[in-house]
């Protein structure tokens, strides 16, 4: 039975990235021309700020320990969310 879980870790492990370059090469081609540039820049921001947040997570884990640097990422998720639905009312409408 081992092999059914081998096969399922590794679909569900491929199946995301395959959907993600599709999704983003619609989102570029789906941009006008002149701000392609600008779509690429965005879709691949992601990359950056996770980068970003490894190292500042690994400070302050060695900083604070554990369970208080979990406690303060939680924290400013939370803040960040809030602070982005109360100043920012275009996110909150649906089109």
């Amino acid at each position: 039975m081992w092999w059914a879980f081998f096969y399922l870790v590794c679909e569900r492990s491929i199946d995301p990235t395959r959907a993600l370059v599709v999704m983003n090469a619609v989102r570029v081609e789906a941009a006008p021309e002149n701000a392609r540039g600008w779509v690429l820049g965005l879709l691949n921001l992601d990359r950056a700020m996770t980068a970003f947040g490894g190292f500042s997570a690994g400070v302050m884990v060695a900083g604070m320990g554990t369970v208080w640097a979990q406690s303060f990422f939680g924290a400013a998720c939370v803040v960040t969310a809030v602070a982005l639905f109360t100043l920012m009312p275009s996110l909150r409408r649906v089109d």
